[in-house]
């Protein structure tokens, strides 16, 4: 090499590498991006932030029932994400698996058996990867945080056959239908506690069938009536005497 081009290629100065810009997101865009391009948050995710908001007891008045059954007709809903760390092998490892758990506890003055109180455990949704990538769903933030919330008894009933049929409960389906079908039947041994409407379910001595009369559908007076027509019967009084021969 020359010195003319030894002395050029020392007189020149390096400068450092530039980082590549990067362009910025608000969380408005994000949630936009991942709106269009991943569909989420999904249905499943609605429905567990819309229900988070029913955390609290039920209020006597939002039941289907009446009197002071009305909390008779929710159940309390428990929502749980399991992290299964992946497999490490040298350097590299696998994704991480995500499952999200649903079980259903009925109220202890339901009515029913403790063995129906809760509910088989049923997998509602699985998602695989590092949780924080954009396609992660929004119930992966769930993870060791179990959440408890209150829903109607009939439209967790309907959700529990639906997710009973997915592939992931293949083997749980039979124990989720048979829970459905026990718990839907309505139980109303509560009702037998209040005194005001077993007053009107008693009952009576009577025997109200007009093609027979038993002598404990008549009163006294009309039960000597008829004694005494009997007695003066002649078919009554032939047969009786000869009883006594």
């Amino acid at each position: 090499m020359s010195n003319h081009r030894r002395n050029l290629l020392s007189s020149q100065v390096h400068e450092p590498a530039k980082p590549r810009q990067r362009t910025s997101h608000t969380p408005a865009q994000k949630a936009e991006y991942r709106r269009v391009t991943y569909g989420l948050p999904s249905p499943l995710d609605n429905w567990i932030a819309c229900s988070l908001d029913f955390a609290s007891e039920p209020l006597a008045g939002d039941g289907f029932c009446a009197g002071n059954f009305l909390v008779q007709d929710y159940v309390t809903c428990t929502v749980k994400v399991v992290k299964v760390e992946g497999e490490i092998e040298e350097l590299f490892q696998d994704p991480h698996t995500f499952t999200l758990y649903l079980t259903v506890h009925l109220h202890p003055s339901s009515g029913f058996l403790v063995y129906y109180w809760t509910s088989p455990t049923v997998i509602l949704a699985s998602y695989t990867g590092t949780g924080n990538e954009l396609n992660a769903p929004d119930w992966v933030t769930l993870v060791s945080n179990p959440r408890s919330f209150r829903q109607p008894q009939t439209h967790i009933i309907e959700l529990l056959m639906i997710f009973a049929a997915q592939l992931e409960n293949e083997r749980l389906s039979r124990r989720v239908l048979a829970w459905c079908f026990a718990v839907s039947r309505p139980s109303y041994t509560h009702l037998w506690r209040s005194p005001s409407l077993t007053s009107s379910w008693s009952a009576s001595p009577r025997n109200l069938r007009s093609h027979k009369t038993r002598a404990s559908a008549l009163t006294y007076e009309q039960s000597q009536e008829r004694r005494l027509l009997l007695n003066q019967s002649p078919s009554w009084t032939s047969t009786a005497r000869r009883r006594q021969m």
